[in-house]
């Protein structure tokens, strides 16, 4: 990307105290558990600088004190959760968006190359391995409306040994829920958290 002055805009990824995370590094080591992770120019720390006060705004006034008279104020609203898939042990893909569409070529680029030569000589020397049963298409999404996740299912996907398929949605329950997408197929674990 390139800025008004076209000049060139490099990204990174950095842990909360502007520690940069090296490019280098495996997908796991990335993002630390329960670590907060941003994304930004390498040279305009966004999430470092203070916000600004915009103009014409003024401090907030202090609230007078509620009497009892005054209705209770409205319940606050439900939790909103981040979202990370558990792709294999140790990989873990966070969700920045509101939607990620899993497919066999997302498992095969978010899967280290150990775990893609194991499925390759498992499905050689088999006929049968499980990321063979994540279909090429969009087999599923996983997907936020509001404050809450959820997993269509496009294709045949499992949990807890039921089926779902054929745009079938399936509330995604905290802390976690695990999914078989395809039959005997692959297991991502689906991590919801308070950022």
């Amino acid at each position: 990307m390139f800025n008004e002055k076209d000049q060139k805009i490099c990204y990174g990824l950095f842990y909360q105290d502007g520690t940069r995370i090296p490019d280098d590094a495996p997908i796991g080591e990335k993002v630390r558990s329960g670590a907060i992770v941003y994304f930004s120019d390498v040279n305009n720390l966004w999430f470092l600088s203070p916000s600004p006060q915009l103009p014409g705004t003024a401090p907030l006034k202090r609230k007078p004190s509620r009497t009892d008279s005054e209705p209770p104020p409205p319940p606050p609203p439900p939790p909103t959760y981040g979202c990370r898939l558990h792709l294999a042990h140790g990989v873990i893909h966070a969700v920045s968006y509101d939607k990620v569409t899993i497919h066999r070529q997302f498992l095969l680029n978010h899967l280290p190359s150990g775990e893609r030569i194991r499925q390759d000589v498992q499905y050689r020397m088999t006929g049968d391995a499980p990321i063979m049963h994540v279909s090429r298409d969009p087999h599923c999404e996983i997907v936020r409306q509001g404050n809450q996740w959820y997993v269509r299912a496009l294709q045949p996907v499992y949990v807890n040994g039921k089926r779902y398929d054929h745009g079938a949605t399936l509330a995604v329950q905290p802390p976690q829920m695990t999914v078989v997408v395809g039959r005997n197929g692959w297991p991502i674990t689906i991590e919801l958290f308070s950022p």
